[in-house]
């Protein structure tokens, strides 16, 4: 009966670990693809809201034959108030300059209540630091306030001189004042302590990490960033198979782009780990290393 017992428990574990190996890996490789799916939705919601208003400016020229279709009078109102559709702050309109292409442009806050009551829904932003403003060319921009982070995946990783990776969202999304991008943290953690390690060298001269150095005195911290360098000065190329098996403190990894190898099973049951940042030379798919999957 107890050897009935144990196989059921073994049976149990393996499928436990397998469901959180897989769990890790899903969430690495569906990061890229979240981030798509966020910057299609904003962009689609950017594309609808230009299309009502658009729409908006021709209905108004042409129920109203008198009027020339002028879209800074409807906007402010000046042919009549029941047409303004930008918010107003008492007697003055609420704007923004904003910096496009090297270019100042003079915004203006659309109000939400005004545009729905008009049948022009405005979309949700991504954050409560940022609203839709239009120009007077009838230009939609998401507008983020001066203090305002604005997040990773919107900025991505342009190039110099750009703002915006995304060349959609960089036709559209601005800021008041200078750029700040959320910090990210493969930044925030600093890399860890070479000697916190042991190491092997192969007959070539390759550094391979092998584990942890159990004779380090130092802190070993739950959120790691792998050196790319020995304490001898010698360029570590990968992770050593099983280096980290086992481990339960281990909550975030970032294996920087220097590291090209992470061999199978390296972080096998290391049932903590919630993150992991890979460079773009490993796959998610390679990292059956969390697992004992061969």
């Amino acid at each position: 009966m107890k050897k009935g017992i144990s196989l059921i428990t073994l049976i149990i574990t393996i499928i436990v670990i397998i469901i959180l190996s897989a769990a890790v890996i899903l969430t690495i490789s569906n990061t890229g693809v979240i981030d798509n799916a966020k910057i299609a939705s904003l962009a689609s919601d950017q594309s609808n809201l230009q299309t009502s208003i658009e729409l908006y400016f021709t209905d108004v020229a042409t129920e109203n034959l008198d009027f020339e279709l002028n879209k800074e009078k409807i906007l402010f109102g000046y042919y009549s108030d029941e047409f303004r559709i930008i918010e107003k702050n008492g007697e003055n309109v609420v704007e923004e300059v904003i910096e496009k292409n090297g270019e100042e442009i003079k915004v203006y806050k659309l109000d939400k209540a005004i545009c729905e009551a008009k049948q022009i829904e405005v979309p949700k932003t991504p954050s409560n630091t940022c609203a839709w403003y239009i120009s007077l060319e009838g230009q939609v921009y998401l507008v983020y306030e001066e203090d305002a982070i604005i997040s990773a995946w919107i900025i991505g990783n342009p190039p110099e001189g750009k703002q915006i990776e995304s060349d959609v969202l960089d036709k559209f999304v601005a800021k008041i004042g200078e750029w700040e991008k959320e910090p990210d943290i493969t930044e925030l953690i600093p890399v860890a302590d070479a000697n916190m390690f042991e190491y092997t060298t192969a007959t070539n001269g390759t550094v391979k990490i092998k584990g942890f150095n159990s004779e380090y005195d130092g802190e070993v911290p739950t959120e790691i960033k792998f050196p790319t360098i020995d304490p001898n000065g010698n360029t570590i190329i990968g992770i050593n198979s099983v280096a980290f098996s086992g481990n339960t403190n281990l909550t975030t990894i970032i294996i920087p782009e220097g590291l090209t190898i992470v061999e199978n099973s390296a972080f096998m049951n290391c049932t903590s780990i919630e993150k992991i940042y890979l460079p773009q030379n490993i796959k998610p798919t390679q990292l059956y290393s969390l697992s004992n999957k061969e």
